[in-house]
C-alpha cells in the first residue's frame, strides 16, 4: 500500500508541475481561456495531454464520461461561484477590498488544484507504456478529439488553432503543421466537425 501511495504522489507531483510550466506561456493561458469560453476545461484538457505526453496511453470511452462528470460537478459547485464572487468584487475598487480580492484569488487557485486531484483520483494512472514521440501526440490529438466528442462541442477555427497551440508548446519537437494534420485526422476519426476554415488556412 505504501508503494502505491508513494507512485499516486509522484505521478500527482509531476502532473501538477507540468500543469504550471505549460502555463508559464501566456499563448498558452490565453488559448485555454479562450477553450474555457467554449465550454472545454482547462484542466481536463491539461490532463489529457499531460496523459499522452507521458506515455499512458488514450483515454476510454467510459474514463471520458468520469472526468466530465467530475469536471462538470466541481466547476458548477465550486469554481464558477468562485469566479461569479472574482467579478463582483473586481468591480470596486475600494482598498478594503484587496483583502477580499487575495482571498479569492488563492481560493479559486485551490479549486482548480482540488479539480487536477479529482481527475487524477477519476482516472488513476496504471502504468507507462512504451510509446514514440509520434505515438505520443497522436495519443494527445486523439484525446482532445474525444473529449470534444463526448462534451458535444464543436471546434470554431479559433478553438482549433488553440488547442495547436497548447500541443506546439508541450510538443515541441513537432511544427505546427505536423500537429494541425495529427490533430485534424484525429477530429475526422472521431467524427468531430470543427470550423469552416481548411486546414491549410490556419496559421500558428
Amino acid at each position: 500500500m505504501g508503494l502505491i501511495n508513494s507512485k499516486g504522489l509522484e505521478v500527482g507531483q509531476d502532473f501538477f508541475q507540468y500543469t504550471v510550466e505549460v502555463m508559464r506561456s501566456q499563448n498558452v493561458v490565453k488559448a485555454f481561456d479562450r477553450l474555457q469560453r467554449s465550454r472545454l476545461n482547462s484542466n481536463l484538457m491539461c490532463f489529457l495531454i499531460w496523459y499522452a505526453h507521458r506515455a499512458y496511453g488514450r483515454i476510454k470511452r467510459k474514463q471520458f464520461s468520469k472526468l466530465t462528470q467530475v469536471v462538470f460537478a466541481w466547476n458548477e459547485e465550486v469554481v464558477e461561484e468562485l469566479s461569479r464572487l472574482q467579478s463582483m468584487i473586481a468591480l470596486h475598487q475600494n482598498e478594503k477590498m484587496s483583502t477580499i480580492r487575495s482571498w479569492l484569488h488563492d481560493e479559486v487557485d485551490i479549486a482548480h488544484q482540488m479539480e487536477r486531484c479529482l481527475l487524477l483520483e477519476a482516472v488513476p494512472v496504471l502504468q507507462e507504456l512504451r510509446k514514440t514521440p509520434q505515438q505520443a501526440i497522436a495519443d494527445a490529438c486523439y484525446n482532445l478529439a474525444n473529449y470534444s466528442k463526448c462534451a458535444k462541442i464543436i471546434l470554431s477555427d479559433v478553438g482549433f488553432n488553440d488547442c495547436v497551440v497548447i500541443l506546439s508548446e508541450t510538443f515541441k519537437d513537432f511544427t505546427g503543421p505536423m500537429i494541425i494534420r495529427e490533430l485534424n485526422g484525429s477530429l475526422q476519426k472521431a467524427r468531430v466537425h470543427w470550423g469552416d476554415a481548411s486546414v491549410s488556412q490556419l496559421s500558428l
